[in-house]
């Protein structure tokens, strides 16, 4: 009886010890969830179904535009310029340590006071998840868009981007 009571414990006490160190993980999701219910933080999720209404409404003149949101699932967004200089720190804190597990990056940009990090989680040739920090002083940003991107439809939006802006 002792045994089993023993076996049993030890069990337990694994399985929790598992599910902390889980818990602890710092990677974008944890930093969404942990975030996101800060005081004065502003967190925006679109899901699949509202980007599917928005493409629909968008115009036909536009197909740059439709042509994005048929490849994107969704969108989150986290803005903490308006939370307190201690939350900004904690969140700058926690990106310098951010585990980029399957996570390509494309950009890590540290200074003293600002870290700028930029990553894509790719799947058969295809951009899956692209994330994005920004870290300052004084602005505090976390995106994560996901899809089915081509690399090379990116690479056509941001030339025509540079037309557009040429043009002004």
């Amino acid at each position: 009886m002792r045994r089993l009571l023993l076996s049993i414990v030890v069990v337990f006490s694994v399985g929790f010890a598992a599910a902390s160190q889980q818990y602890n993980c710092d990677g974008v999701s944890d930093l969404f969830r942990d975030f996101k219910y800060c005081k004065k933080a502003e967190y925006v999720h679109v899901p699949k179904l509202l980007l599917k209404v928005v493409s629909a409404v968008v115009k036909d003149d536009d197909p740059e535009v439709k042509k994005v949101l048929k490849v994107i699932s969704s969108v989150r967004t986290l803005d903490l310029e308006a939370c307190s200089p201690d939350v900004k720190q904690q969140f700058l804190q926690r990106v310098k340590k951010l585990k980029t597990n399957g996570y390509e990056e494309i950009v890590r940009q540290k200074t003293s006071d600002e870290h700028t990090l930029v990553m894509v989680k790719t799947k058969k040739d295809y951009i899956r998840q692209l994330v994005v920090v920004s870290c300052d002083g004084e602005d505090c940003a976390l995106v994560q868009i996901k899809g089915k991107i081509r690399p090379e439809d990116v690479e056509e939006i941001i030339e025509n981007r540079k037309k557009i802006s040429a043009k002004r």
